[in-house]
């Protein structure tokens, strides 16, 4: 059963879920409130029933660059297997606060679902992935996707080195089945896929990745996992308040927090795709990776320092011509 196929329904009196069949939204179990601002590029995304304008879907997402959200394809795609439109669709950027005052958030300029994604996610083959395109909206930090050397990290590492290795974030029911008013976050044990597959009831395949709590301690009586509210939200390593994004939380076992890995869009292998999918929008995402000659350096003061550094196109499928790097200093002072 996908446990984060559940649209959120809100009423005058108040807010309610109700169970549906491929329309997904997982929440935080066993978390704690995130530190406010820390999460600036956390995005809260609200989905419009054309049909009653009192039901929403919630879910989350990752502003990856100042015109792209990142979040699931299920968050935008409807029971009878149409898109969201656009003008459905409004984001909140960097709030920690839950807003269900949905018209007042940014409007989706354009929506773009994966070219492959399918439903239901429990065939192995659901490419859980889609686009938001906003109005420009600049901030400062931004997580990146995570590269193959992060990825192998994860799925190589024993057990010890996994253990809360990844972070994830949702508004979505906390234990007691209540939409959360402030951002949610709960440390994760990163589970590789080979032993995702032994411990899951899903078929689990390289478009994936998994996460849980294996080694509850004796006061986290609710689990720890991620639940109905979260889908679309970000899974990422550590946190650094730039991360590295390692997945988009999907889908899993009907009972959160039951011990059951969550699984979650995997980032890494999708990188290709997302290229391809804003280069045909005209807003390409280029990855362009600063090469330094001295990743850390000491001068004395009133000293000079020449660094060489350049800019490297490890895109799959996009390009930019002549790339400019502009670098600025501050200087703060010292004392012996």
């Amino acid at each position: 059963m996908n446990r984060f196929n559940t649209v959120l329904t809100l009423l005058l009196a108040g807010i309610a879920s109700l169970a549906s069949a491929y329309t997904a939204s997982p929440r935080i179990v066993g978390g704690q409130t995130a530190p406010d601002s820390r999460w600036p590029w956390m995005t809260e995304v609200t989905v419009l029933d054309p049909a009653n304008t009192n039901q929403f879907e919630l879910c989350g997402g990752s502003q990856i660059s100042p015109r792209w959200i990142v979040t699931a394809a299920h968050c935008l795609r409807r029971q009878d297997g149409s898109d969201a439109a656009p003008s459905d669709v409004h984001v909140f950027i960097g709030d920690s606060s839950y807003h269900n005052d949905v018209n007042n958030g940014i409007p989706a300029q354009a929506i773009l679902i994966h070219p492959s994604y399918n439903q239901p996610a429990v065939n192995g083959e659901n490419h859980d992935l889609a686009l938001i395109q906003i109005a420009s909206h600049s901030q400062t930090l931004w997580p990146s996707l995570a590269d193959d050397n992060q990825l192998n990290t994860l799925e190589t590492g024993d057990m010890a080195q996994l253990d809360e290795a990844v972070t994830a974030l949702g508004w979505g029911d906390d234990a007691s089945g209540n939409v959360a008013s402030t951002l949610q976050e709960v440390q994760l044990d990163y589970v590789p896929r080979t032993r995702c597959q032994m411990l899951s009831p899903f078929t689990i395949n390289q478009y994936m990745v998994c996460a849980a709590e294996l080694n509850p301690t004796a006061t986290q009586t609710d689990g720890q996992d991620t639940c109905f509210g979260d889908s679309g939200g970000p899974l990422f390593i550590g946190r650094d308040r730039a991360p590295w994004l390692v997945g988009l939380t999907s889908f899993g076992a009907s009972k959160c927090a039951s011990g059951t890995p969550g699984v979650y869009t995997n980032v890494n292998a999708e990188i290709g795709t997302l290229e391809q999918m804003t280069r045909g929008a005209n807003i390409p995402l280029v990855d362009l990776a600063l090469q330094a000659s001295a990743a850390r350096a000491y001068q004395p003061i009133g000293g000079t320092l020449s660094v060489s550094a350049k800019l490297l196109n490890s895109s799959q499928s996009s390009t930019v011509n002549n790339p400019t790097l502009t670098i600025s200093a501050t200087p703060t002072g010292a004392s012996a």
